[in-house]
């Protein structure tokens, strides 16, 4: 069979810029959006290969003739607040529908969202990171979460959690609506304190797993490349950290032309240990996954066991270009079983100790690429277990509903973990660290600080 990307659902990168004031969108019938519910749950059960593994189909369809019971004549963002949690309740992160705007202002402040509560990530203004947000415009922070999460496909809470802290802004406004200002409760050490917040556009609202600064702090020169894609910096004279916040490739340097100089830099300057951070990598490519391991094991590996693809027409539409779908029946489902890679005579493999930072929001191929790591003793993994679980499902068929023409994705394939022991879990580290609210108030990045204590032999 031939080797295709595994891609993910980043719902921060589907979320389109802000189109600003609009006129108020045409009203579609009732009837016409109710054929479209129809047609989405008819086309994923044709594309996904197992939809039902977290919500019976009994359960699912009365979630969906709930839908179509509330269904009026109604715009298609109203629509979409109708059938986006629908779709979640398959809880598959890689099967969901596109949102189809931003609101024109959001709330500004930066947010971690945590099993403990919502708290200030960044200073802002005069308001302090670490700081708990008890409440916005009067509803409770724990029923905002709760709420949100209604919205985000997910596999795990906690992979939920990193989706709601990626698009704050973005859940928030499905919930409250477009609001200015914001009247936020934060916790204080005299009780609460209420605050007015003026909203912002959300072009000027800084995602926390995207502030680069803090792996800029090494002794050595930076390496960051275009939308800083990958990082590259060095924390001391044996210790490289090396930053990957996506398998994807980067718009100013092919990914085997970074490997290389990297890896070329490591073999020349006596680099002892590699710090390899994945945290806020939501996926990509597997394939850029496998040329990373190759330069860092002369053993064989995978990042699967196992996989089941499903071939739907859908599937075998998307993918005509490939000889092997043409040949496949519609409507079948193939297991295959995965070979181990064999490691190429690569003179720039590193042979020195490898360190792997992973959290909940790593996720898709990047938890494959933990999990190969793990599964055959590459390097030592610290942080939380990711976000990304086995057995799970990907590579994403898109499709257009009929009459709002609201997008989505489907899943059409099922991948399995090599060490396979462990079902329902993300890639579990060697040694855990979970971010907790002090972490924020300080600024310290205590799985960082581990991994550098662990090398020290501390």
């Amino acid at each position: 069979m031939e080797k295709l990307f595994v891609f993910t659902l980043l719902l921060m990168l589907l979320v389109p810029e802000c189109l600003g004031a609009e006129t108020q969108p045409n009203k579609i019938k009732a009837s016409l959006l109710r054929e479209d519910v129809d047609f989405l749950v008819r086309t994923i059960e044709e594309i996904h290969p197992d939809s039902y593994t977290k919500v019976s189909r009994e359960e699912f369809y009365r979630a969906k003739d709930k839908v179509k019971s509330e269904i009026r004549d109604m715009d298609v963002y109203q629509f979409y607040n109708l059938i986006a949690p629908l779709v979640a309740m398959i809880g598959d992160a890689h099967t969901a529908v596109y949102p189809l705007r931003s609101p024109g202002k959001c709330f500004p402040v930066p947010v971690a969202v945590l099993d403990e509560g919502i708290f200030v990530a960044r200073n802002y203004t005069n308001i302090s990171a670490g700081r708990e947000i008890l409440s916005i415009n009067g509803v409770d922070s724990g029923r905002l979460v709760d709420a949100m999460l209604r919205f985000v496909p997910c596999e795990r809470r906690e992979f939920g959690l990193a989706q709601v802290e990626s698009n704050f802004p973005f859940y928030l406004y499905l919930v409250l609506g477009e609001i200015d200002p914001f009247t936020v409760t934060f916790g204080s050490d005299d009780g609460t304190e209420n605050r007015e917040i003026k909203a912002s556009s959300p072009q000027s609202y800084i995602y926390p797993y995207q502030g680069y600064e803090r792996y800029l702090r090494g002794s050595g020169n930076a390496l960051p490349l275009g939308n800083y894609p990958y990082i590259f910096t060095l924390m001391n004279n044996k210790t490289t950290l090396l930053v990957i916040n996506s398998f994807r490739e980067g718009p100013y340097m092919p990914w085997g032309v970074f490997l290389s100089g990297i890896f070329s830099y490591l073999k020349e300057n006596g680099i002892e240990n590699l710090v390899i951070d994945i945290r806020a990598n939501g996926g990509g490519a597997s394939s850029m996954g496998d040329e990373l391991i190759d330069y860092l094991t002369n053993k064989p590996w995978t990042q699967f066991g196992s996989s089941r693809v499903k071939y739907s027409e859908q599937a075998i539409a998307q993918w005509q270009q490939s000889g092997w779908y043409r040949t496949r029946k519609a409507g079948t489902i193939e297991s295959y079983t995965g070979g181990l890679e064999k490691p190429s005579n690569n003179s720039l493999r590193f042979n020195g100790s490898v360190y792997l930072l992973t959290s909940r929001f790593t996720f898709s191929s990047a938890s494959s690429f933990a999990a190969a790591i793990k599964d055959f003793n590459i390097g030592t993994v610290v942080g939380e277990e990711t976000g990304g679980i086995f057995p799970n499902f990907g590579d994403v068929i898109i499709f257009e509903l009929p009459n709002s023409k609201i997008k989505g994705q489907c899943s059409h394939k099922e991948w399995h973990r090599w060490n396979d022991t462990d079902p329902g879990r993300g890639v579990k580290p060697d040694y855990e660290v979970k971010p907790v609210p002090e972490d924020l108030a300080s600024g310290r990045d205590s799985a960082l600080d581990l991994t550098m204590k662990l090398i020290a032999g501390l």
